[in-house]
């Protein structure tokens, strides 16, 4: 659930509430959802910089995550995992075969 900044007090309140429990401000529709995408985007950019310290190790890993698979963009590691499983059970097996 996303919070609404008070623009009069700076009470946070739910993304739900018509008012304000504070000062009793009301929230129009189109205000409300102004409010809760700022906040949605100061959410992100505060989190993007809290991991920006360590962002430059993880590049090969950023241009995985980019590659997709197919109509339902299969990230990556989606498709490498079962494929990976699959052959450690094929060897598995083939191993339990041979004696």
């Amino acid at each position: 659930m996303s919070t609404v900044i008070c623009p009069n007090c700076k009470y946070h309140n739910t993304e739900f509430d018509l008012n304000c429990f504070k000062c009793g401000h009301a929230f129009s529709p189109e205000e409300r959802e102004k409010l809760v995408k700022e906040n949605e985007m100061r959410h992100f950019h505060d989190s993007h910089k809290s991991s920006g310290e360590h962002h430059h190790e993880y590049k090969v890993q950023r241009k995985l995550n980019l590659i997709s698979f197919g109509i339902f963009k299969v990230g990556f590691a989606e498709i490498l995992v079962p494929i990976i499983a699959v052959l450690l059970l094929t060897i598995l097996v083939f191993l339990m075969v041979i004696k």
